[in-house]
Order: structure tokens, then C-alpha cells, then sequence
């Protein structure tokens, strides 16, 4: 049986795949902060869910809506989770795909932090820019 914060990061991230934040939203303490590595600029640290919600409004609209995910693994536990994807997209004529790993950190049920992580960092600084 998973373990429930496994249960939230899949519902969650299937249902905003489908374009319906909300079930993301419910399972965000309210001052979450998201962490996104790099330099380039969609990088940085932001905080709670609308912030984390627009972040990912400007990947679907910067790649015209070419941004695809897929969830690959999840594994979690009463204080943490991570999950693991393979993205891709298109934009000003150039392609890119990667992979990228998602660590939250859980309190009461609640996703009160997340850090980013690109596995071709570089590369997806230099896309978005």
C-alpha cells in the first residue's frame, strides 16, 4: 500500500498534467516555498502555491505549449517525498529533454517545501533564455 504523501504527489501532479491545479493547491500549506535550481530565469525560490502555479503557467506558455511531463517515481514518507520525471519541449526552434527530481519536504500532511532539480542544468537554463 503507498504511503499517503505518495498518494498526494501522484493525484496532485496527474490532475495539474490535466490542467487543474486544485487538488495540488489543497495538498500546499498555504506558505509553501519552491525551489528552483539554476541561474536561469525561471530559477529562483517562490513562495506559495499561485507563485508555484504561475511558474508553471510560463512553461506551458513559453513553449507554446509543447511542455510535457512524465512521472516516473515516486517514493515518500510521514516527512518527505520526492519524485522523479522525464520532460520535454520545444521552443524557437530548439528541443529539449530531461529529466528532473522534485524533493518536498511534509508537515502535517501538508507540502511546505520543494526543490527542483534539472538533470541537464545548463541545458535548461540556456532554453528558457
Amino acid at each position: 500500500m503507498p504511503h499517503p504523501n505518495e498518494v498526494l504527489i501522484r493525484k496532485g501532479f496527474e490532475a495539474f498534467m490535466r490542467g487543474d491545479p486544485e487538488p495540488m493547491r489543497a495538498a500546499s500549506d498555504p506558505e509553501m516555498v519552491w525551489h528552483v535550481s539554476g541561474r536561469g530565469p525561471l530559477s529562483g525560490d517562490l513562495k506559495g502555491f499561485d507563485a508555484v502555479l504561475a511558474w508553471g503557467i510560463q512553461l506551458v506558455e513559453r513553449s507554446g505549449g509543447t511542455w510535457k511531463e512524465e512521472l516516473l517515481e515516486v517514493a515518500a514518507n510521514d516527512d518527505s517525498a520526492f519524485m522523479r520525471t522525464t520532460y520535454w519541449a520545444t521552443r524557437r526552434g530548439r528541443s529539449i529533454e530531461d529529466q528532473s527530481v522534485n524533493v518536498f519536504r511534509v508537515r502535517g500532511g501538508k507540502f511546505v517545501e520543494c526543490s527542483v532539480y534539472f538533470g541537464k542544468q545548463d541545458e535548461f537554463d540556456t532554453f528558457w533564455t
